[in-house]
Formats: structure tokens, sequence, C-alpha cells
């Protein structure tokens, strides 16, 4: 996303080609909700021109890492710290304050340049798919670009030292080290992103291979330059190809694995392409449009204003407001709009006022890094501030016994309103930007989608007389260290057997998924359990294809002499209503401003209960009452937040409603 460095001959059909991958992002941002690859193709163009400016420092014989670093400074400081000034302030004026000091973290780890390594380590996380966006999360890209900046400068050192220890080549000494480069990284990205994709699609050794693309066609140059025809044909395709990446291919899981290849081969078709003999028709032609061009120079600066844009639009309108056919186009407009000002304003005085001899270049200088403090000094003060109101309740537990006998699930066996005077000075826990990450250790034990081999984890004596499992996905997890340490206290052997689909749930419609089923069942049927409990399911509105599959395997499993348990799921919330969680005050969720309805937080299929009642042998335990009353689910019981995300329950409140599944399993069960 870095400006091209000046050429001999000014490439236009690469500024137009900038403005199409940050259109790209910005439309898919707002519309689709999902990857365009457009930042790939910024990843190429960048470390095709980095790799120039590198390189002119081998041939001259001297790494200069102040000059490098200074001319990267003025030319991205200037609008990011903008950018980032412009985060903060709308954080503080209109983000919801359960969203504040999850905004000032990335704000600050942005101003770092390790936002990806914060969305990375946050990413693993299974329930991160429904946590509201920050203002700032589009600077991971940045964050991979500066990154990539300091290892492109230690590959030039390296190669500065094999020139002149064995007097060679020095392009040839940099090509098979971005060789290396790219087949290592792009191997990295392949097998990182099967294992574990969301974390792959942030962290920058599985993107260094899209800039050692663009780093390797910058070093053979002419010899891979195609013209007339051939560029015309390889370039329109190029453009037509990158247009519809995110629309017709399964991007959704898929970056920045092998499918990532597709915008980068585009941004290389369209870098080997050259204008010579040019066809009207030629995808060149297209992006050497005016406008386009014109647009290319911001490009950089439509990227960083269209997402804070954006979420501001939704801090206004709901923060599940879809922007719609005017107000898309608006936020689009706006991002150009700002773009063009902060290049006017700060990015063409910067860099044009920094000429060797000016008497005003140290004051520059200075301006330049007083921007960047001041755009990691104001939220770090925020960030302060937020702790400090919440060290006063994150460890909070109820400290008399009138509140702990309202507490949480308790609260529901109180006659309605007998509990609103006890509990309205105290805090709701946990604190609801924490919510989101409220599990405990429950997913250390989630097989992931594309896992190749079924994920067990084991607990309690070895040689225990009661054998038990448990089964399901992720909303089985929630409850899992609970059983972990029902097991251990009572001398139970407990083996898991929870995961991400593809659980007992699902068909065999992939050479992995049968693996893992196969496996689950010689656990099941060869050495049977004495107790297999059930709970969990996608939560789907219509009968999922896969509930045969259940009602295939409950016979067999009821047969195999274990006693089947299965807990009933609970409620989901709607879009809407996680909205309102992080939006509305304490005292509007406590009033149950937020709730829903037993009809809307069950209108979905559970497979594992539905099937289990058509078995005397089976055992149901109902939940629908630790949730619900009179018809409405709260988001708030006993305040305690009920629910980390759309469908899953908080540790906090499953502890307080456990003694009461316990007590309602040993009274069903025949073997417990």
């Amino acid at each position: 996303m870095t400006q091209p460095a000046s050429t001999t001959k000014r490439r236009t059909e690469i500024e137009g080609l900038r403005t199409v991958a940050a259109l790209l992002v910005a439309v898919y941002h707002i519309w689709v909700g999902q990857v365009s690859g457009g930042v790939d193709v910024f990843f190429v163009v960048t470390g095709f021109f980095i790799t120039l400016t590198v390189l002119k420092q081998v041939d001259a014989g001297r790494i200069r890492p102040i000059a490098y670093f200074g001319r990267l400074m003025r030319r991205l400081i200037p609008g990011a710290s903008a950018v980032l000034l412009f985060a903060g302030l709308i954080t503080v004026l209109w983000a919801p304050s359960t969203l504040v000091g999850r905004n000032f973290e990335e704000i600050i780890a942005s101003s770092m340049s390790f936002e990806n390594l914060y969305l990375a380590f946050n990413a693993v996380d299974y329930l991160n798919a429904d946590d509201p966006k920050t203002p700032v999360q589009h600077f991971w890209a940045m964050s991979i670009q500066a990154q990539f900046y300091v290892v492109w400068l230690l590959v030039a050192a390296l190669v500065l030292l094999v020139v002149k220890v064995f007097a060679a080549n020095a392009r040839k000494v940099m090509m098979v080290t971005l060789f290396i480069l790219f087949a290592v990284s792009l191997g990295l990205s392949i097998w990182q992103t099967a294992v574990a994709q969301p974390f792959a699609y942030f962290v920058p050794w599985t993107r260094m291979w899209e800039f050692a693309v663009g780093g390797l066609l910058a070093i053979l140059g002419s010899r891979l330059h195609i013209r007339g025809t051939a560029a015309a044909i390889a370039s329109l395709t190029a453009v037509v190809v990158l247009v519809l990446t995110g629309a017709l291919l399964p991007v959704e899981g898929g970056f920045p694995g092998i499918i990532a290849a597709v915008p980068v081969m585009a941004a290389a078709a369209i870098l080997v392409s050259t204008r010579d003999d040019e066809k009207w028709w030629a995808g060149t032609r297209i992006l050497s449009w005016k406008p386009l061009v014109w647009l290319g120079s911001m490009a950089f600066g439509i990227y960083l204003w269209h997402w804070p844009l954006l979420v501001l639009y939704r801090y206004w309108f709901g923060l599940d407001a879809q922007p719609g056919v005017l107000a898309g186009p608006g936020i689009i407009l706006a991002a150009i709009v700002l773009a063009y000002l902060t290049k006017l304003l700060l990015e063409n005085p910067v860099q044009n006022g920094w000429p060797k001899g000016r008497p005003h270049r140290p004051l520059i200088a200075v301006g330049i890094v007083v921007a960047w403090i001041a755009a990691a000094a104001v939220p770090a003060t925020g960030l302060v501030l937020d702790y400090q109101r919440q060290l006063a309740i994150e460890n909070y537990e109820p400290d008399t016994a009138d509140v702990e006998a309202c507490w949480g699930y308790q609260e529901l066996t109180q006659e309605p309103g007998a509990c609103d005077e006890v509990l309205q000075d105290e805090p709701l826990t946990p604190l609801r930007q924490d919510a989101v990450g409220d599990n405990r250790w429950a997913y250390d034990c989630v097989g992931l989608y594309d896992d190749k081999e079924l994920l067990t984890c084991e607990f309690g004596p070895e040689e225990a007389d009661t054998r038990v499992a448990l089964m399901g996905n992720s909303h089985a997890a929630v409850m899992l260290p609970d059983f972990a340490a029902l097991a251990e206290e009572r001398g139970w052997h407990l083996t898991t057997m929870v995961g991400q689909n593809c659980v007992w749930a699902s068909t065999e419609d992939s050479a992995d998924c049968g693996t893992r089923l196969q496996e689950q069942e010689l656990l099941l049927f060869v050495d049977p359990f004495d107790v297999v409990f059930l709970l969990g399911n996608a939560g789907q509105k219509e009968k999922p294809d896969d509930t045969p599959t259940v009602e295939h395997r409950m016979p067999q499993l009821l047969d195999s002499g274990a006693e089947v348990i299965v807990l009933e799921d609970n409620p989901r919330m709607t879009y809407g209503q996680q909205s309102c969680l992080y939006e509305a005050t304490d005292r509007a969720l406590m009033a149950g401003d937020c709730d829903t309805t037993v009809a809307t937080g069950y209108d979905y299929v559970d497979p594992y209960w539905e099937v289990a009642q058509q078995y005397d042998g089976a055992v149901t335990i109902g939940t629908k009452d630790l949730y619900c009353r009179d018809g409405g689910c709260p988001l708030v019981i006993g305040n305690v937040i009920v629910y980390s995300d759309r469908h899953h329950i908080t540790a906090t409140y499953a502890v307080t409603a456990w003694p009461e599944i316990i007590r309602r399993i040993e009274a069903a069960s025949e073997v417990l």
C-alpha cells in the first residue's frame, strides 16, 4: 500500500491497479463482509517497488537504513496518524462504552505496527467470529507491510554481504534469496491456513510470498515483459479475475492459502504486461483511465479511511447496521474526499518540504514523530482510564448471602422482581468487552473444521470404574471445564470428543470428516462408555440434512450399553440483540430492553435433542428454564451476562447454572 518509487517511465496502469484494489476492499467490506483479494494486490505491488529500492542500495554497495525508513515514514505516518487520531476520536465520542478498551488497545497496536499479531492471537479463539470490529482492524495489513520493510532490509543486507564476500552478482543472489523466501512462505501459508485459518490470515510469515512475487518480477524486469495482443489478453483477464475473485471463489476461510494465488497472479499479469503496441481493449488501457490513475495516488488513503468511516456508520445506526444503496457509496465518496485532503494537507507538505538543505527539515521530522506519538498517546491515556474503571469489578464476587442467592441462575429460582433491590447496586459480570473471551480454557479441547484427526482430551483417573464421554460442538465445550472438574471429583474417566461440526451430527462429506467419524466410532463402540453426554449443534433454522445420521447412530449407541444423556441446547440471540448487548446501558440490560423471546431464542433445530426424544432408552434433560422465564430469555440474569456472542453462553453464567445441571443429571441418570 505504499506509493510507487519513481521510475524513468511512469506506469499509469499500476496506479489504476492500486485504485481497483482499494475500491474492491472497500466494496467487499461495506456490502459483502468478506475478503476481496485487493490487499494481496497491494502486497505484490509493494514487493515490486520496495525490491527496486533496496536493490539500488545493494548496487551502491551500502545499506542506508535511516534513509530507507525515513522515506517510508514520510510517506506512511502522516496519513496513518490522521486516521488513528480519527479512530480515537470516534471511540471517545460514539463507541459503546463496552468497546472502548478494545478499541484503544488496537489503536495502540496499530500505531506500533503489530495489529496483525494482536488480531492473530485473538482470532484463534472460535468465538471471535461475532466480535464487533474496531475502527483500526484494517491496520493489520499496514502492520504486515511494516514487518515486510524490516525483512526486506535484512534480506538486502544479507545479499550485500554475500556479494562482497563471494563477489557474486547482486541480482542473482537477490533472486535466489527471494525465491527461497517465496517457497518457504507459500508452504507455510498453505499449511497454516489448513491448520488454523484465522491465525494464518494475520501472521506475516504466511504473506511474505506475496511480496516475494512482486520482488521477483522487479528483478526479472524486461525478461518477463509481454506486449501487444498477449499483453492485452493477460491484462484484461487479470482485471476480470481480480474483480470476480471475492465473488466466485471460496475466499471465506481460504485465505491466505493457495487461493490467494489468484489475485497475486492477476497482479503479476498486470506488472508483466507492457503498453507497447497496446490494444484498445487491453486491461492496461482500462487501468490507465485518467480517473483511476488520479485515484491511484490516493489509494493508500482510501484504504485507510473507508474502514473507520464504516465503523462510525455502525456506531451511529447500530453495530449490525448494513449500509444501503445510498450510505455505502457515501462512505466510499467520503473516504475519497478524506484521502484527497490528507494527501493535500499532510502527505504532500511533508514529502515536498523535505529537500536537503532546507532549514525546516528537522521541524518536519519532529512533526512526524510527534504525530505518531500522539496517535498512540491519546488512546493509551483513554485505555488507562478505562482500565481504572474495570479494576473495580473484573474480579467481583458476591459478598453477601442475599446477593449470592440472586446471582446468575439463582435469580430464576426466586419470585419475579424479588432480586431487583438486592442487585440494583451490583455490577454486571463479566465486563461486556470481556464477555466474548469468557470461556476459561474450554476451547483448548475443541477440534477445528479442517482437523485431519479427531481431537480428544482425557480427565480423571485412567482406571476409573465409570467411563464417561462428552460429545458435541463448541456449545458442549463451554461446559467442558465443569465436566472435567466433576470427573476429577467423582473419580470418573472423562473423554471429550468436541469439535466444530463433523461431530456425529455431520455426514461424511469429506475424507477428513469421514476419518474423524471412524475414529469416533472406534471409541464409542469397540470399548463402550458407561455414559455418553450429547450437547450442541449448528443451530440451523431448518432441519439439517445430517439429522438422519444422528437417527441412524442413536440406536447403535444405545445398543452398545452406554447410557445416553442429551442436554437441551441453549437459546440464540439475533444480530440485533447482540448489538443491543454492546450498546445498551447496564440499567437497560438489567431492565430487559435487549431480551429475546423463547420463540426467537429456540428458532432452530437441535438434532441431538429431537432424535433422543424418539427413544425411550435415551435420557433427556431440559435446560430451557435455565435461560428463560415467562416467555422471555434475558441477556442478563442475576447481573450475570448470559451470552458471550449470539449463541454461546459465558463461562461465568455456566458456573452459576452448573450445580442445577448436576442435580438434574444425577436425578435422571441410572448410572451416575
